[in-house]
């Protein structure tokens, strides 16, 4: 049996965590969660592929947190 399976590009994979980042900001604004200012700051880190990088204080964090 042929696999039906789509394997998406790495251009695909960017844009699927990207739309997946901005609709968690989205339901954490709707939730209260994030205010606007915030909401915009964690739009322009996914625009700018920030969110991939793992030289910053957020992955830090993040790392951090996990450990």
């Amino acid at each position: 049996i042929p696999s039906q399976c789509h394997v998406l590009t790495d251009e695909g994979i960017r844009g699927y965590y990207k739309a997946g980042y901005r609709n968690l900001v989205s339901e954490y604004s709707r939730m209260g969660i994030l205010d606007q200012k915030q909401c915009e700051r964690l739009d322009e880190w996914v625009t700018l592929d920030q969110h991939e990088d793992t030289n910053t204080a957020e992955y830090d964090q993040v790392l951090k947190g996990l450990q």
